[in-house]
């Protein structure tokens, strides 16, 4: 509860009676929009420009029986010699059919970095039904598919998308409505993120600006990047790729080989009823509903032989599954107790239930290179499984009124008990109150009359306290596998099983007002928020046998001013 949560609404039937037909396709064309500020000035290099840069290890079988060739200087960093057109050693000076290097022109090339991205494309067709017989009842399809191509080559997704939603009177009491969508999401490849060789963007950042996109380019689709040029570390005998070393790496060979591919099927939606109880108690009704997310997901992960780190290949397969639901009732009022006096009000109650699952099988190294299956492992080299299972459910009761005096005076009361299952029996209930209050002081004072100018004005004062529980198998330790046959590691981190549930506790105090017909508008907030029993892992010293303690400790107040000031022409 303390971390909040989100609320999405999708549309509903129509209202009048008939059938509606709509059909939609559109075209999104997208490119990089900014690019670092680079400097354009000096080459590769880590002396300062004191020596010549040197792409290769030469000798005079390479050079034309030349002996006058410097000794191989190159570095990633680009503190060598100022571009001036000088001829150098480059890699793009090599013929590649004749062996031979010669000196190239020494200069910035302008497609270094962004030379691989090119115009993204979205394309999304959609087709939207719905009928309704003017009396309540309404009835909504919609089918929707989004296909894009991004910036990189090799990447992009499939989306396809189906929506109903339905809802129509049973009786004059009682209403029934339901959406459900489903959302089925593919994708080839995923590109990685993250400061590591097998991630476009650490490739390019790490790339020499005075070596084109081409060199690449032609490195991975002509057949270079192979053994031979990736063990020749230093460029020598003729051989090496655009960045030499047997931790090298190519990012159209990241993009076409080292893919991560998805497929994921998401559910969710909800029905419920509400029942008008106004011929009992007028403004009465009470709600019942039941909602659902549930959600599949297959992955692959794959690296060929001779990627970074993985010298001999590398596979995962990942299957998710994730499920929520949550059941609830709301026995509400909504009317006026005496002329002036004015009251919404109601109790509920939620179950929320859910679950995550993933199974995960991981090969180090790869039988027959290209072949991605779990069963391609070398012989003595085993496949590494691992799963996860875990369960948290959570029941709660609410309350909640709002007091209206002359549509000038308002007080808000809620309360709500939580029982989660991730504390202990002694810690799983945790109450959370509030209370705020409001007054419009255009209506109080006439404003309006007396100050035309003025829209609105409202202070307001408010005070809130919220729990927040942990997640699961966070009460006890566990034992983990060995890579020892039948052996066990002992956890890293000494739990408590009395934990407590967190606490935020927190006060404001407001003004907002609006002027000019609500043109411009002042909103002032003095706020104060203190969070305690934080349930945290210490360091601790390893002598006692693990690393970490997990405690509920430490205040966190957040304080201050908030000014916003909106205006429209």
């Amino acid at each position: 509860a303390a971390n909040g949560g989100i609320v999405i609404t999708t549309k509903s039937g129509r209202n009048i009676k008939g059938i509606g037909v709509t059909v939609s396709s559109t075209v999104a064309f997208e490119k990089a929009g900014y690019w670092p500020d680079f400097q354009k000035e000096y080459g590769s290099g880590g002396d300062m420009g004191q020596n010549e840069f040197n792409f290769w290890t030469l000798d005079p079988s390479l050079v034309g029986g030349a002996t006058d060739f410097p000794p191989r200087n190159i570095s990633r960093y680009a503190w060598g010699e100022k571009f001036e057109g000088q001829l150098r050693y480059q890699y793009e000076g090599k013929n590649w059919e004749t062996g031979q290097i010669e000196r190239t022109p020494f200069e910035y090339k302008d497609d270094w970095f962004t030379g691989i991205f090119k115009t993204g494309v979205t394309y999304t067709n959609s087709v939207d039904i719905s009928g309704s017989n003017g009396e309540g009842t309404n009835v909504r399809l919609s089918l929707n598919q989004n296909k894009n191509e991004w910036i990189l080559p090799n990447t992009g997704f499939d989306r396809k998308n189906i929506s109903f939603s339905f809802e129509s009177p049973v009786n004059k009491w009682i209403k029934f409505r339901t959406k459900v969508n489903y959302y089925n999401t593919t994708s080839d490849n995923m590109p990685m993120a993250g400061y590591h060789q097998t991630t476009v963007m650490y490739d390019l950042m790490w790339g020499y600006n005075n070596s084109a996109m081409k060199n690449w380019r032609d490195e991975y689709f002509l057949g270079r990047f192979n053994a031979i040029n990736r063990n020749s570390a230093q460029s020598q005998n003729g051989n090496s790729l655009v960045f030499a070393g047997t931790g090298s790496y190519n990012p159209y060979r990241v993009l076409y080989e080292e893919l991560n591919s998805m497929d994921k099927d998401r559910v969710f939606g909800f029905a419920g009823f509400t029942l008008d109880l106004a011929d009992l108690v007028k403004g009465v009704t009470l709600d019942f509903k039941s909602r659902l997310y549930l959600s599949g997901e297959f992955r692959t992960q794959q690296k060929p032989h001779l990627t970074s780190g993985w010298n001999n290949g590398f596979y995962r397969e990942q299957s998710l599954t994730d499920m929520e639901s949550n059941t609830d009732f709301l026995l509400k009022y909504d009317g006026n107790l005496s002329e002036r006096l004015s009251l919404v009000a109601g109790i509920g109650g939620n179950i929320m239930i859910r679950q995550h699952r993933s199974n995960t099988v991981q090969l180090d190294e790869l039988d027959i290179p290209g072949v991605y299956h779990i069963d391609n492992v070398p012989s003595g080299i085993f496949a590494r499984p691992s799963n996860f299972r875990g369960k948290k459910v959570i029941n709660s009761l609410y309350g909640f009124s709002t007091f209206g005096w002359d549509d000038k005076f308002y007080l808000d009361l809620t309360a709500r008990n939580d029982w989660s299952s991730t504390l202990a029996p002694a810690n799983w209930s945790y109450f959370y109150p509030s209370v705020s209050a409001s007054v419009l002081l255009d209506r109080v004072f006439n404003l309006q009359s007396a100050v035309p100018a003025v829209s609105m004005a409202k202070v307001r004062l408010s005070w809130a306290n919220v729990g927040n529980d942990t997640n699961w198998f966070m009460l006890d330790q566990y034992y983990g596998a060995s890579a020892i046959s039948g052996g066990y590691t002992m956890p890293n981190t000494i739990t408590n099983p009395l934990i407590k549930p967190e606490n935020v506790e927190s006060w404001e105090v407001g003004l907002d007002a609006r002027f000019f017909q609500n043109r411009l508008g002042l909103d002032v907030a003095v706020y104060n928020t203190s969070t305690t029993d934080q349930i945290i892992d210490v360091a601790v010293d390893p002598i006692i046998g693990a690393s970490e303690m997990r405690i509920n400790a430490g205040e966190i107040v957040n304080k201050g001013i908030e000014l916003a000031l909106t205006g429209t022409p």
